[in-house]
This record gives C-alpha cells, sequence and structure tokens, in this order.
C-alpha cells in the first residue's frame, strides 16, 4: 500500500479535499475539511534548483514578515548558505505560497519556518495548536497523515504505531488544521528518518506568532 496520497482516491476522505489546482486550498475554510492539499509537480527550473542545494550547513529560519517581505528575508538569512539560482528560484517560490497563505487567512503577516530535519522531528502522531499550517517539504519525504479509514480505527481503540498513514508527496502543498480551528484536527507525524543518512528541507508558514504551542511538522 502507498502512503503516497497522489492518485489515490482512496485518500479523498470527507475531512480532505484533495486536487491537482491551487485553488483546492481554498477548501480549507469550509467546517468539514481539516486537510486540503494542493498536488502539485515542482517546475523542473526550481526542482532542478532545490536537487543541487547544499543544505548541510543550513541554521533552521524562522521569520515573521508581510509576504511581499519574504523573499528578500528569506535570502538574507540563507545567503552564504545556499547559493546562486537555488536561492532564487527557492525564495521566489516560498514568497507565492506566503502569499497564497496570507489570502486564505485573511491575514497580512505570517511566520515562516524553513528547517533542515536529520533526524525525528515530532515523529508522533499529533495534531497542532494552531489554526491552520501550511506545510511543504522541498527534500525528502513529506509530512504523513491520517485519512478517514485510519481516524475510524482510531476511534474505535486502534493503536497509533499500527496505523499506516498517507503522505504528502515532495513539492506537494498542505494546509493542515489545527486544534484552534476544530474539534477535529487533522493527525500528522514527521516521517521517522534518524539514522538512516536522510535529510528533509522543510517549509512551514503560520499565521503571526501567539501565546500557541508551536510544533514540528
Amino acid at each position: 500500500m502507498t502512503l503516497a496520497c497522489r492518485r489515490d482516491a482512496s485518500a479523498s476522505a470527507d475531512h480532505v479535499a484533495i486536487g491537482p489546482r491551487p485553488d483546492v486550498l481554498d477548501q480549507v475554510r469550509s467546517e468539514e475539511i481539516n486537510l486540503a492539499v494542493w498536488e502539485r509537480s515542482l517546475h523542473p527550473a526550481l526542482d532542478r534548483a532545490i536537487a543541487g542545494l547544499d543544505i548541510s550547513a543550513l541554521q533552521d529560519i524562522r521569520i515573521v514578515a508581510t509576504p511581499d517581505e519574504v523573499p528578500a528575508a528569506i535570502e538574507a538569512a540563507a545567503r552564504g548558505v545556499i547559493q546562486g539560482d537555488g536561492l532564487t528560484a527557492l525564495t521566489h517560490d516560498i514568497g507565492d505560497l506566503a502569499r497564497r497563505f496570507a489570502d486564505i487567512m485573511a491575514i497580512g503577516t505570517v511566520e515562516i519556518r524553513l528547517e533542515r530535519i536529520v533526524g525525528n522531528a515530532c515523529y508522533k502522531y499529533h495534531s497542532d495548536y494552531v489554526s491552520i499550517r501550511l506545510i511543504t517539504t522541498y527534500l525528502g519525504l513529506g509530512t504523513e497523515w491520517l485519512g478517514g479509514d485510519e481516524l475510524a480505527r482510531l476511534d474505535a481503540g486502534a493503536v497509533l504505531d499500527r496505523l499506516v498513514p498517507r503522505r504528502l508527496d515532495r513539492g506537494d502543498v498542505g494546509l493542515f488544521k489545527g486544534r484552534s480551528a476544530t474539534s477535529r484536527p487533522i493527525i500528522h507525524r514527521s516521517p521517522p528518518i534518524a539514522g538512516t543518512g536522510a535529510q528533509r528541507l522543510l517549509l512551514v508558514i503560520n499565521p503571526p506568532p501567539t501565546d500557541d504551542l508551536v510544533h514540528p511538522a
């Protein structure tokens, strides 16, 4: 059984909206939707640029800015670590996602986190203490989440470790609804990669910081 949600009809549970166009993300506004997934293939130029990145020296980047300020802020924070066309392509994409997120959330400022992950960051199933969070993975395995069938098993008393998650493909964009927005937040986790030598380049976009707890994706 594949973990990826792309082209998997069974992944389209009543609480999840999945599609190949960016406007599918708007459906997260619906009360019954707790995860909206834009299945996208990265533009070839961006894909080549990211594949060539050396992120081994990248320190986690965290900024709060308006969407228009995001590309320059990311570039300034990553300059000297991520080089050349790869940085330009990455900052352009992050800026575009920041604008989409801000429009959907009707906010003027966003929090951006760009992280290199090499261990088991938040590998246990959880829901986030936020309203809505955007997650996409540029390098490595995507975030795993539980579909309707597994949520039903969970409600029936299934052991979490025995559940079979679905996974975002690299480049897919997910809007994950958290506890501040619904009583049925999306249950998800980071794919366990400790000891494998794998690494991930993860982008998280949140509303501006509050006193809510923040967990890795």
